[in-house]
């Protein structure tokens, strides 16, 4: 199951079906013409290590990624996702 969530094909599938289970709002939305933007980030379970030198320790970390989301402000409907490492500011 997981090595299928993994693919490129079922990311663009699944945002594919957000995006078209969002379509029949879109004049409801296309009226009111606001979206909001927001995004979350969680760990996924691999660790990043590394050795600190300021400290003289060992340090671990989860990874971490962000989930980006578009909603409409009319439905409260999400639009559009991204799912990425990058931070609020280029995306």
């Amino acid at each position: 199951m997981f090595r299928c969530l993994e693919s490129e094909t079922t990311t663009a599938t699944l945002v594919r079906l957000i995006e078209e289970s969002a379509a029949p709002l879109a004049e409801i939305e296309n009226v009111a013409g606001q979206f909001a933007q927001d995004s979350t980030g969680f760990s996924t379970v691999t660790y990043d290590r590394w050795f600190d030198q300021k400290h003289g320790k060992l340090m671990a970390q989860h990874e971490r990624v962000k989930l980006h989301v578009m909603i409409g402000t009319a439905t409260n409907v999400v639009t559009g996702v991204k799912v990425s490492s990058e931070g609020d500011c280029p995306v």
